[in-house]
């Protein structure tokens, strides 16, 4: 038995720059939410170097469970947080982001309802030039590409219990790989139409994206059957894509990209 409706699961490592921000926006959110929706933060503390831990180990007023122990990847800290969550879903939080609280407030009265439903919600992207755009999930598209965000993907844990958690054989695309396993074997879900999450641009699969993509293409082939052949050439695409897309940023000209990408700049 589930003993809260949701579970925030968070990985950090060498993080303090970015941890009083990141504690700030939970304790914010949770205060907004109580006592209509009980939430806890699972934080999974790595192996890291600087203060980290130490930040983290302060804040029991907000860390309902800090797991210090040594992980792999990214993918292996978010299981070890998992493992000691007890909310009926799970929900990732990057340490660099940030809870979207009216996105929350108004997904409230589907967050309380424990009806074996995945819950795709949508995000706002802040690049870094100070402008931010809305990204919308789109599960339906999910044999194309990754159309949803896992940090606005809330899984029942039941899900992720019956998928074996994160797979570890991806370093930047567990997240699709898990989506995708929900969609293709047909888990029900449902669309939140509020943003849920603030996503800072500039992450490691941003930094990567070469490589992620890469690892996108394998979860195609190997979950979504897409085939060799076609999952080469979006591969090939969304590397133009991308690359078009970073290139036209750094000029200055984001508002064309997301504009000819059907978004549209919100600041």
């Amino acid at each position: 038995m589930a003993r809260c409706d949701v579970s925030i699961v968070t990985t950090t490592l060498n993080c303090e720059k970015s941890i009083p921000k990141l504690l700030a926006s939970v304790r914010e959110l949770k205060k907004a939410l109580a006592p209509d929706l009980s939430v806890e933060w699972v934080v999974s503390a790595g192996a890291s170097r600087d203060r980290t831990t130490e930040m983290l180990s302060e804040a029991s007023d907000v860390v309902d469970r800090l797991v210090v122990k040594k992980d792999k990847s990214a993918p292996e800290g978010l299981n070890n947080a998992i493992r000691e969550a007890s909310g009926y879903r799970v929900v990732v939080l990057n340490a660099d982001d940030w809870p979207e609280i009216n996105g929350w407030l108004d997904a409230k009265p589907a967050l309380r309802m424990r009806d074996s439903t995945v819950l795709f919600g949508s995000v706002f992207y802040h690049y870094s030039s100070a402008r931010k755009v809305l990204r919308l999930s789109k599960p339906e598209d999910l044999r194309k590409n990754m159309t949803v965000w896992h940090v606005a993907m809330f899984v029942p844990m039941a899900f992720l219990t019956e998928l074996g958690m994160l797979s570890t054989a991806y370093r930047y695309a567990p997240d699709y790989d898990l989506a995708l396993k929900l969609f293709v074997r047909g888990y029900p879900f449902k669309v939140i139409d509020s943003p849920t999450c603030n996503v800072s641009a500039g992450g490691v699969t941003d930094i990567h994206w070469i490589r992620a993509l890469g690892e996108v293409k394998r979860v195609k082939e190997t979950v979504g059957r897409r085939g060799l052949v076609l999952s080469t050439f979006e591969y090939a695409k969304a590397v133009c894509s991308h690359g078009l897309s970073k290139a036209a940023h750094k000029l200055g000209l984001g508002g064309v990209v997301e504009m000819v990408k059907g978004r549209k700049l919100l600041s």
